[in-house]
């Protein structure tokens, strides 16, 4: 069973992109950075462009639809030395305290 990640995208400097899913389909600890190729490809069922999002190496997945994904990774997009497009991704962190310290918060 696919578990969902929350990712967000990484542009210059502290700029990130709204956070989004992906599917991880195997079971190992991401490094908080890393990179998804973003792939062309048609829908099997709908017929409808999409975009596919993907690591292979740390079982990432997820397609959306090439507006959806347009919009989402505009300014975001790095083109690789072999033509490829890649967007630079780290897992999403709210930056919530822990419970214990907002215990010692005083209640207002």
């Amino acid at each position: 069973m696919a578990n969902k990640v929350l990712l967000t995208a990484v542009g210059t400097g502290e700029v990130r992109s709204v956070p989004f899913v992906v599917y991880s389909i195997k079971d190992t600890k991401l490094p908080q950075r890393l990179s998804l190729v973003l792939e062309d490809r048609v829908s099997e069922q709908t017929g409808a462009e999409e975009v596919r999002l993907s690591n292979v190496e740390c079982g990432l997945i997820k397609s959306n639809t090439a507006a959806y994904t347009e919009g989402l990774f505009k300014g975001f997009r790095r083109q690789g030395e072999d033509g490829r497009t890649f967007v630079v991704v780290e897992v999403f962190s709210d930056n919530i305290p822990k419970t214990d310290s907002l215990l010692q918060a005083q209640p207002f």
